[in-house]
């Protein structure tokens, strides 16, 4: 009997010890509220008065900064070129894009509001290319 006894009472202890010394988990950070936003987004864009007589629809690229936790990079703003971003500061559901000049001196400026699924983004903003200010409503759907 006793020979079955120890090993059971072996085994109970070993089993007690490893999951008393289970390492407590980690506090993480809150996840980053960007990273929803991140990919690529569909545009539906008008813009008054109309200077580009056809209704937009173009990509943007919507990407994190890695310099500031606040702000998110979009890729071809306004149909300028992937290689301009414009940048945006994320505030609960809103984002604005503070006045900045991009590409070849557009001059932007608005705001965007986040539905609630973060599907969509509803954006008024204006433009400046220095010849005539136009403003702009557009609806960015993420693909």
């Amino acid at each position: 009997m006793k020979s079955v006894l120890f090993p059971l009472l072996f085994l109970f202890l070993g089993f007690t010890l490893l999951n008393a010394c289970k390492p407590e988990e980690e506090e993480t950070p809150a996840s980053d509220p960007r990273a929803i936003l991140e990919g690529q987004w569909l545009v539906d864009e008008t813009e008054t008065p109309v200077t580009k007589h056809i209704k937009d629809f173009y990509d943007v690229y919507i990407q994190k900064s890695s310099q500031d936790s606040t702000k998110i990079l979009i890729g071809n703003f306004y149909n300028l070129g992937i290689d301009y971003d414009a940048i945006a500061v994320l505030n609960g559901s809103v984002l604005h894009v503070d006045p900045q000049v991009i590409a070849q001196g557009y001059q932007i400026e608005g705001t965007g509001t986040i539905s609630d699924n973060s599907k969509s983004i509803n954006w008024n903003y204006t433009v400046d290319p220095g010849d005539q200010m136009v403003q702009v409503t557009a609806l960015y759907t993420k693909q």
